[in-house]
């Protein structure tokens, strides 16, 4: 009994202290701005259950011949990471204008049937408040990327004609950042590969590789 109420009031101070921490941080100016970021980099919904967005129109979508064209057309250093997963090769890179957003697309090579791997890297100068938010439900983990923290989501929307359902799914992660002016996302899919097979399959990229990937942008 003693051992369990030591360990309660361990807890209770533990989170009383962030809590002080995030509250003293937001005190001041620097704080606030760096919170305020911080926060950005994905939201919740109120629900696990929304509704079909709307139709819009197709995106516009420039496919770019490579990164200086990219560098080219936007004005800035495109960061590509110096490190991948085994097997895992770059495959194109387009500008998204209602974005103003750079994405490069990684696959795995070779495909087998249906089963796929493959990631999109973004880089962009605004904070993600245009994008779509993360279920109510969503595990929003706050992750070391070099110096920098960012942070990690699993899952995906799911659902039918009448709505999108959140669906904790981990053969699809995403992972946001911001290094100095830039903010960027990987959204990653493993696809045709049961969450049991997932530790073994060739196209599966864990979390902490994830980060790796992060880290080595330059």
């Amino acid at each position: 009994m003693k051992s369990s109420l030591r360990s309660r009031n361990i807890l209770v101070s533990f989170a009383l202290a962030l809590i002080l921490a995030f509250v003293l941080i937001a005190a001041t100016p620097q704080g606030r701005a760096l919170a305020q970021e911080f926060l950005s980099l994905f939201s919740h919904t109120e629900s696990d259950r929304i509704p079909m967005p709307t139709e819009a129109g197709p995106a516009a979508i420039t496919p770019l011949a490579g990164i200086a064209e990219g560098e080219a057309l936007t004005g800035w250093p495109i960061f590509k990471p110096a490190w991948l997963p085994d097997g895992f090769v770059f495959q194109q890179i387009d500008y998204r204008s209602e974005a103003a957003e750079v994405v490069q697309e990684y696959i795995y090579q070779p495909a087998m049937g249906m089963q796929a791997g493959y990631f999109y890297l973004g880089q962009r100068k605004t904070p993600y408040t245009d994008t779509w938010p993360v279920g109510a439900s969503a595990q929003i983990e706050s992750v070391k990327i070099g110096d920098t923290i960012g942070e990690y989501v699993i899952g995906a929307w799911g659902g039918d004609a009448n709505q999108q359902v959140w669906e904790a799914n981990p053969n699809f992660q995403h992972l946001r950042w911001k290094t100095g002016e830039f903010y960027f996302n990987i959204d990653f899919a493993v696809m045709s590969v049961e969450q049991a097979d997932l530790a073994n399959s060739p196209y599966y990229i864990s979390k902490e590789k994830l980060i790796a990937i992060a880290s080595s942008m330059k």
